[in-house]
């Protein structure tokens, strides 16, 4: 079964930190704001115990620090953790989306077409078969014009090949490839020749991991490429 990457958290935990997240990202409470728990509580009616949990969560981020007879600080954006899926969700919805959406592309240039690479010395044909699978979904989410389903499999694609480069530290960027992949699900279905032309360069890509082809870095640039191209296009 694929990973989910589904981050935050449900009932008043999620909502909380969901909410503190979005504010310190959008630099509503700015770097240096003191976040006072009372106040807190009382305005998002949690007790402390949630707020708590919310704060811990919040300093494994990066994104606030507890300091003795300061309390609890934001902190400045140089200590926010950028791999984190939440920080690169929040960022995504805030001022700094285009800047997120640069900065995951670059991740992916530098990292997928020598995963790609990796995979096809590794000659699992079975692992190159799950990539024709998450094509047809792919190609039947397109058909039914369901982006939500074409995202999602796009975003199995190109984690499987993470998955499958039998590299443990390619394998930890999963998840900030996958937040990459789904910023497609934000935006409107492109034209048909842009969908189709995606669709046979993920084929062709399966083909020459197949093969261990000379073009399969090629290939995998020009994926990356064509997709962050589409989605600065619509953010601009």
């Amino acid at each position: 079964m694929s990973p989910s990457y589904e981050q935050g958290g449900s009932g008043l935990h999620g909502d909380v930190l969901e909410w503190l997240g979005t504010q310190i990202i959008t630099r509503v409470f700015a770097t240096g704001h003191k976040l006072n728990p009372d106040e807190l509580s009382v305005e998002r009616q949690v007790s402390r115990a949630v707020l708590r949990e919310v704060f811990r969560v919040l300093q494994a981020k990066g994104l606030i620090t507890a300091r003795p007879r300061q309390g609890t600080l934001v902190t400045p954006p140089e200590y926010w953790d950028y791999m984190d899926p939440d920080v690169i969700r929040w960022r995504l919805r805030s001022s700094d989306r285009a800047d997120q959406v640069e900065e995951l592309f670059a991740l992916r240039l530098a990292v997928e077409p020598v995963a790609c690479r990796l995979m096809a010395e590794a000659t699992d044909a079975a692992a190159a078969d799950r990539l024709d699978e998450f094509i047809a979904e792919m190609q039947s989410a397109f058909e039914r014009r369901d982006l939500h389903a074409f995202a999602a499999a796009d975003v199995r694609f190109h984690t499987h090949i993470l998955e499958s480069s039998a590299n443990n530290m390619f394998r930890s960027l999963m998840s900030p490839v996958a937040s990459a992949v789904s910023t497609r699900e934000t935006l409107q279905f492109p034209l048909e020749q842009v969908v189709l032309r995606g669709l046979d360069l993920h084929r062709r890509l399966v083909a020459e991991i197949r093969g261990n082809g000379p073009a399969i870095e090629a290939i995998s640039q020009s994926l990356i490429l064509d997709a962050q191209q589409e989605i600065e296009a619509a953010i601009h």
